[in-house]
């Protein structure tokens, strides 16, 4: 507006005075400089650019074109178990109805949403029964369950997805049950399931790979409670110096010995670093020093990654009581870190959509994230 202001009153002749002036000449040289430079990204790289349509397109259901049209094929009154962003997906362009669709857009008013979307993930889940899926499909008249492993990054969602991952484990467990799913075909890419086999007469029980009764011996013993679950051990796989961009595997054996209800489950693995000095040690408010130290250097002296446990399928509502429970994870290193030693700790928390979070979190570093140290590593240069 003021530079709109600024062209308008060098174009407006004044009385008494020649029309184009030096001054003014000057004056709208400098002003439609500057609008050009503030409009110059919009004449880059923009929403309505062909590299951000492309990528738009790419990231789009057109990916998934095939695999729509062959749905579309299926019987009317078809109901489709699949993940939640895919469920979204076919309810808007096939007439077919699904199991649970994406976590904010469920039907306005829906109580049952939260309880049909984990039995979408049991139906999928390569770590629940036959009988378990069976009792759920009939729950909810499923004739399909899709399997889609090309939904690529998606900003985290509240209870579970498939990841290319997840994938090949959901579908080796759904080709097993070959009795309970008696046609299986792929289209466009994405896997197909006919349900309607023969149902398990008798509660049927999986050996779980993810489940045991203690830690290795190469597993470092925690043994604290860290959030909502007790963790047992931890294991850290990196190179003696892993550089930033790089990434480390880490490995969390969890356990509870009782049940947790359906919730937004999640754990975060945070990094701090043990070699920053801070102004004046930090005092009066640590993070408000080491934020400010780290716009001055340029580097960060913090981070943290967080994530379901193999994608939500084993949700701690999943959880037997008093086994362990194998989380593995792979931690990438931003680009933007110091280097030095940096002191690894983990927590299991729930997701909230606006936290409500207490006054200290903004001023010190032991804040809802905070969980229990389980290791350092050390960060080095790139080579």
């Amino acid at each position: 507006m003021l530079a709109a202001y600024f062209v308008v009153a060098a174009l407006r002749p004044q009385r008494g005075e020649a029309a184009w002036g030096p001054l003014r000449r000057t004056m709208l040289v400098v002003v439609l400089a500057a609008i050009a430079a503030a409009l110059s990204p919009a004449f880059g790289t923009n929403v309505f650019s062909p590299s951000s349509l492309a990528r738009e397109r790419a990231r789009s259901h057109l990916r998934w074109k095939e695999a729509l049209a062959g749905l579309n094929d299926l019987p009317a009154g078809s109901v489709v178990a699949s993940d939640p962003v895919t469920s979204y997906v076919i309810t808007a362009f096939t007439p077919h109805k699904v199991v649970c669709t994406l976590d904010q857009h469920a039907p306005t008013g829906d109580l049952r949403g939260r309880e049909r979307t984990i039995a979408a993930r049991d139906i999928l889940s390569p770590f629940t029964s036959a009988s378990d899926k069976a009792h759920q499909m009939a729950a909810h008249g499923v004739t399909h369950v899709l399997v889609n492993d090309e939904l690529g990054p998606l900003p985290p969602l509240d209870y579970w997805t498939v990841s290319q991952t997840s994938a090949p484990l959901v579908t080796a467990r759904l080709d097993e049950l070959d009795g309970l799913f008696p046609e299986a075909e792929t289209i466009g890419g994405l896997r197909l399931y006919r349900a309607g086999g023969s149902t398990p007469r008798h509660v049927t029980t999986i050996r779980n790979p993810l489940l045991r009764r203690s830690a290795p011996p190469s597993a470092a013993p925690v043994g604290e409670a860290a959030g909502l679950a007790w963790l047992e051990a931890a294991g850290i796989v990196a190179s003696d110096s892993v550089s930033p961009g790089g990434s480390i595997d880490v490995t969390l054996y969890w356990r509870r010995e009782d049940s947790l209800p359906l919730d937004k489950y999640f754990v975060t693995i945070r990094f701090n670093s043990v070699d920053v000095h801070l102004p004046l040690g930090g005092r009066p408010f640590p993070k408000v020093a080491r934020k400010l130290k780290e716009a001055i250097d340029g580097v960060r002296y913090r981070f943290r990654q967080d994530h379901t446990i193999v994608d939500g399928f084993l949700s701690p509502d999943a959880w037997p009581p008093g086994l362990l429970v194998v989380d593995r994870t792979n931690v990438s290193i931003p680009v933007d870190v110091a280097t030095g030693r940096y002191a690894v700790s983990a927590k299991l928390h729930t997701r909230v959509t606006s936290p409500n979070h207490h006054v200290r979190d903004f001023f010190y570093d032991d804040d809802v994230y905070e969980g229990v140290v389980i290791g350092e590593i050390t960060i080095g240069r790139k080579k």
